[in-house]
């Protein structure tokens, strides 16, 4: 079975009626062929092989950590979902940020979500990390100190913290 390949370019069958769900840091199903004489070479596949579909050497993984210098000019396609997630994020009035704790290394994060803040009402959370097993006042410092770097942002109000999905579907909220 072949993976699927990403286009080069993206097109309105990408919208779903809710918006987009981008993953700008990759994931552990992102791979890539190194093997420069294959024509998927360096293309970003979505495989759970470990092997490439067309010439059957191992693939790479791909993932984008959340450091400053990421790999835009290695993987174009990178750069046009970073591109994208602007461009989407500059209208947008509600943003889902699911498993992610805005790092102080991730510059790039930072900077994308601070100039895109603009028209963003609502901003849901989705992450079981911030809440720890212990007590009640441990709990709260933690949400605190998660939440910080997106109240710079985004300010205190517009911010809804949830611990998993379940939660987030049934409205269920920490904070």
């Amino acid at each position: 079975m072949d993976p699927i390949a990403f286009n080069k370019t993206f097109d309105s069958t990408l919208l779903a009626n809710n918006g987009y769900y981008l993953k700008l840091h990759g994931s552990t199903n992102w791979q890539y062929c190194s093997n420069s004489n294959c024509d998927a070479n360096n293309k970003i596949l979505i495989s759970e092989g470990d092997r490439c579909g067309r010439c059957f050497k191992r693939l790479n993984r791909l993932i984008i950590p959340p450091i400053i210098n990421k790999q835009y000019k290695t993987y174009p396609f990178i750069e046009k979902l970073w591109t994208l997630a602007f461009l989407q994020l500059d209208s947008a009035q509600e943003v889902v940020i699911w498993g992610y704790r805005l790092p102080p290394t991730d510059f790039y994060s930072n900077w994308l979500l601070s100039k895109t803040s603009r028209n963003v009402k609502k901003v849901s959370i989705v992450n079981p990390d911030c809440i720890l097993p212990g007590k009640w006042k441990d709990n709260r410092l933690n949400i605190k100190n998660f939440l910080k770097p997106f109240y710079d942002i985004y300010g205190e109000k517009k911010i809804v913290l949830y611990k998993n999905y379940q939660n987030y579907l049934r409205g269920r909220r920490i904070k």
